[in-house]
């Protein structure tokens, strides 16, 4: 088996996505898990969230109602 850090790079770079990542994307994930939901799920969950943030240029924390009928 080979050892060229890769395993270490990865614990990391997923050590610091996980400390950048927002409270809110952080209370999302920690729900889903609650609900026994399956990786695949909470990964399609977590990308559709950001998109629709992304469409609408901001969190959606400061989304209102018009915004997420």
């Amino acid at each position: 088996m080979r050892n060229d850090g890769a395993a270490a790079y990865s614990k990391f770079h997923l050590f610091a996505k996980e400390l950048s990542m927002t409270p809110l994307r952080r209370r999302l994930i920690e729900d889903m898990m609650v609900r026994n939901c399956a990786p695949a799920t909470q990964a399609t969950y977590v990308h559709q969230v950001s998109m629709f943030a992304r469409y609408f240029g901001r969190s959606p924390e400061m989304l209102g109602p018009e915004e997420i009928r």
